[in-house]
């Protein structure tokens, strides 16, 4: 009887390093006399020589440092109260130590995209982020776009303050070589006695949507070709990550063009990705993770996890011998009230509070309905709020008429891309405050008056839309709001 258990184990283990093998074949020993239980042991120690990894990542975060409602708007005293509340960065720092205590072989990563989207930011700027995201204990992590927005005087005292390892492979800082001493193209960490390649990639469309100086940028793809090949030929690696913040379609295109690379950690899009039945409002995008097949019969595994910190990604690994992904589980974790908010990172947020609450809860306008400024509303249609923002913007005008009598501007014009908020008139009894207006518009942008003629007028608004895609994961900001 021992025999026969022993050998059931034995086999059962065989069969779990071997599940997902393209080239899978079953085979059956039994463990009937102890020279049949050594050759058997000496099969499966040779062919399990399996590890296992746990990545946990965000995207997108925002600067949404304190818990928000279900929509990543204020969470009100009654909402949290009611338990209705979501995310922050305590919740953050909370779910990794509990899996980190928990689990061996974990790797803490980010897809960009600390800065902008609240109150928070537009007072404190680089100095609450890089407080903040010192204490997520995250092992890499790539720029977002936004990390430029207040231009390299605003990133470079950020990158230099901060614990976690930056990598972008396709920025080019030969004139800029302060940036090459803060940001690598890639790293390499230690994960259970192994060694694990982590290549960073950032769109070249941040050259258009920020604020870059003299960096340059190169397509993502061959980039990460490039370094992949450096770490498997000089560094002798197996398994290789991408993180970068390109959107959804970009972090598919590299799983499927760079065979080196097992595993994309992206950001961007905002993308939901769920197996199962999702457990808020968000509506999943594809199924977690999205798995790539390749022509050479590899795989990749491809992971979003929305935006805000309102979910940690949570995906579990299994690579072969060789390097090759085999097997996977997970789902992005909803950060709901069941997980405890770090009694640590809220003291630390506690002065940032004080000053935030003293300086944002003026009250400056009102209203009776909710003002939609949704990304996939107004980049998507002709929204509420991009209608409010161009009609101020126009009436601002309307008391310096031309000498002919017409008003001085006729037009307006709000590009979507800069509405970054809803407006919920259910919270603070429909009072809209300079917290609301900043998050709704944080970026500073001035109001600019132009001459036109018509045609030119005519070129903008066919401009706007030349890459409108009612299909579009992430509609692009080009859509005007006009008055």
């Amino acid at each position: 009887m021992l025999e026969g258990k022993i050998g059931f184990d034995l086999i059962f283990e065989f069969h779990t390093c071997f599940r997902r093998h393209s080239n899978q074949t079953k085979m059956n020993f039994k463990a009937r006399s102890l020279p049949a239980l050594t050759i058997i042991l000496f099969v499966v120690l040779g062919f399990c020589e399996s590890f296992n990894i746990t990545i946990l990542h965000t995207n997108d975060v925002h600067s949404h440092f304190v818990q928000f409602n279900e929509h990543g708007n204020r969470c009100t005293e009654k909402l949290a109260k009611e338990n209705q509340c979501y995310g922050g960065f305590a919740r953050q720092v909370s779910k990794a130590k509990e899996i980190k205590s928990k689990e061996q072989n974990v790797l803490y990563l980010n897809g960009g995209d600390f800065f902008q989207g609240t109150v928070w930011y537009t007072l404190h700027r680089w100095h609450i982020v890089a407080d903040m995201v010192n204490q997520l204990m995250i092992d890499a992590m790539s720029l977002g776009n936004h990390e430029f927005d207040d231009s390299l005087k605003g990133l470079f005292p950020y990158l230099k303050n901060l614990k976690p390892t930056v990598v972008v492979c396709n920025i080019n800082s030969t004139k800029v070589p302060e940036f090459g001493e803060l940001v690598k193209p890639s790293t390499v960490v230690e994960v259970g006695g192994e060694k694990i390649g982590i290549i960073g990639y950032l769109t070249p469309e941040t050259k258009f949507l920020s604020s870059v100086g003299d960096l340059e940028f190169e397509d993502e793809v061959e980039c990460i070709k490039r370094e992949a090949e450096r770490l498997t030929k000089e560094e002798g690696l197996t398994k290789i990550i991408a993180v970068g913040h390109s959107g959804f379609a970009v972090d598919q295109n590299i799983a499927k063009n760079v065979p080196e690379v097992d595993v994309v950690v992206g950001g961007h899009t905002n993308t939901f990705l769920y197996t199962g039945d999702p457990p808020s409002v968000e509506v999943p995008q594809g199924t977690y993770p999205v798995v790539v097949e390749r022509e050479d019969g590899s795989r990749a595994l491809v992971v979003q996890d929305f935006a805000f910190g309102k979910y940690l990604g949570y995906l579990q690994v299994l690579f072969d011998d060789e390097g090759k992904v085999v097997d996977w589980s997970g789902n992005p974790i909803l950060l709901d009230a069941s997980t405890p908010e770090d009694p640590e990172t809220l003291e630390l947020l506690q002065p940032y509070a004080e000053d935030v609450k003293r300086r944002s809860r003026q009250t400056v306008g009102q209203t009776n309905v909710l003002l939609r400024g949704e990304r996939l509303i107004c980049r998507m249609r002709e929204c509420n709020l991009g209608n409010f923002l161009a009609d101020a913007s126009l009436s601002n005008f309307i008391e310096k008429p031309t000498e002919e009598g017409w008003n001085f501007v006729a037009v307006a014009l709000w590009n979507s891309g800069g509405i970054r908020a809803s407006i919920d008139e259910r919270i603070n009894e429909g009072n809209i405050t300079l917290e609301d207006i900043l998050a709704v518009a944080p970026f500073g942008n001035t109001m600019d008056v132009v001459a036109l003629k018509g045609k030119h007028l005519r070129d903008v608004l066919e401009y706007a839309v030349k890459d409108y895609d009612l299909d579009a994961y992430d509609p692009p900001g080009s859509l005007l709001q006009v008055s």
